[in-house]
């Protein structure tokens, strides 16, 4: 990234998170969304999804990175939860969803 990332509020960076959680399996169902929306008001989701769609894969875990430990709002087994949570709120954790979670593991600490 050739400049720092914009300071998030501890939910635009939940909020992140589990947007590049549920897009993971390149399929954004309606019922993550609805979790994200549990979690965050409509304003902060549709101003964080409209940053998270300009971003490239390299950007969005670089600015993941970068959040986290530079503010560590949450510590890295909450935000693992977090995931989980979102994973499981269709009902099918399946292949890619567990490799995103091994690798968000080495991401977070």
């Amino acid at each position: 990234m050739s400049t720092p990332p914009r300071q998030w509020t501890k939910k635009e960076f939940l909020t992140y998170l589990l947007l590049y959680a549920a897009h993971s399996d390149i399929f954004f169902k309606e019922e993550e969304k609805d979790h994200i929306l549990t979690k965050v008001e409509q304003e902060t989701f549709d101003k964080t999804l409209k940053e998270f769609s300009k971003d490239n894969g390299y950007v969005r875990i670089q600015k993941i990175i970068i959040h986290h430990h530079l503010n560590q709002y949450f510590s890295a087994e909450s935000l693992l939860e977090e995931c989980k949570e979102l994973f499981l709120s269709d009902n099918d954790f399946h292949r890619l969803e567990q490799f995103t979670m091994s690798n968000m593991k080495r991401l977070l600490d």
